[in-house]
């Protein structure tokens, strides 16, 4: 039995169907159906789930991968309480598994399932999944095992190329400050790297963005008190896996922020890969 296998007669209850998410089962099985055999499938690291009848069950985060050389990450489901990203991406899986054909790619859909399951926005422990402040040199030890792990895959298990991209999906829940802090609804790119600003793909993202229904924000401030210029804030120090894969080589960094009005609005907004594409796929979802 491949790895994978093991979890794919998991029954979890949907809970939050009503928000339009995919259930974990779903995730699963649907990478699963998508990824042809000349991939890979890894196993980073696993999470443990109790559910409401008292059953303990194991939660995958699977990293898939077409090469040991990577130039194009996507990530999704990092807090789990804004699952529009990993829904995206595992919606166009298909399409992300073509885009293989002319390029190596990663795709990290679901790094929170615990959190993706109950909507909370960091994993079991209570800290990031992918808090990478100690492999940054600024803590002494990783603040959780998931962290730690996918540290590793990343240092030891495949090598991210020299300009590699990265597009990393999230929401903002702007109404927990008690209204959106924001003069329009809309969109905003976290961005790092050496002329991050000025890629061709950046560009291209930016552009696509415009036409979605949350377009980009020109100016404003995050919840965070950071400054969004140009719908765009630049090298935040945030001790993240997008600053740690730009520390590797990876340029342009894009972490986008799609905003999140409310717990009941539709999830399914983030743009999808097909939305982003033209003549190449500078990154996802």
């Amino acid at each position: 039995m491949c790895i994978r296998d093991r979890y794919m007669g998991m029954e979890i209850e949907n809970t939050l169907a009503h928000d339009n998410r995919l259930s974990l089962k779903e995730i699963y099985a649907i990478w699963d159906e998508t990824i042809p055999s000349t991939w890979f499938t890894r196993l980073i690291a696993t999470q443990k789930l109790k559910l409401p009848n008292g059953q303990e069950v194991t939660l995958p985060i699977f990293a898939y991968y077409n090469s040991l050389e990577i130039d194009t990450i996507l990530i999704g489901g990092i807090h789990g309480r804004e699952p529009a990203g990993a829904v995206a991406i595992t919606k166009e899986a298909s399409f992300i598994v073509e885009q293989g054909e002319n390029r190596s790619i990663l795709v990290l859909p679901l790094m929170n399932p615990w959190g993706y399951y109950n909507h909370i926005r960091y994993g079991p422990s209570g800290n990031s999944v992918t808090d990478c402040m100690y492999a940054l040199g600024r803590d002494k030890a990783p603040l959780c095992e998931e962290s730690e792990k996918i540290v590793h895959f990343f240092l030891n298990e495949i090598k991210i190329l020299k300009g590699a991209t990265v597009l990393d999906l999230h929401e903002d829940p702007g109404y927990e400050e008690g209204g959106t802090p924001y003069k329009e609804t809309g969109t905003y790119l976290y961005l790092i790297g050496e002329d991050a600003k000025s890629h061709q793909i950046t560009h291209q993202i930016k552009s696509q963005l415009q036409k979605c229904p949350l377009p980009l924000i020109n100016n404003g401030m995050t919840r965070f008190h950071e400054t969004i210029k140009d719908g765009i804030i630049e090298n935040s120090p945030d001790g993240s896996i997008d600053e740690f894969l730009s520390v590797l080589g990876a340029s342009p960094v894009l972490t986008l922020e799609t905003l999140l009005l409310s717990e009941t609005c539709l999830l399914y907004t983030s743009p999808s890969p097909r939305d982003l594409s033209t003549s190449r796929m500078p990154s996802s979802a």
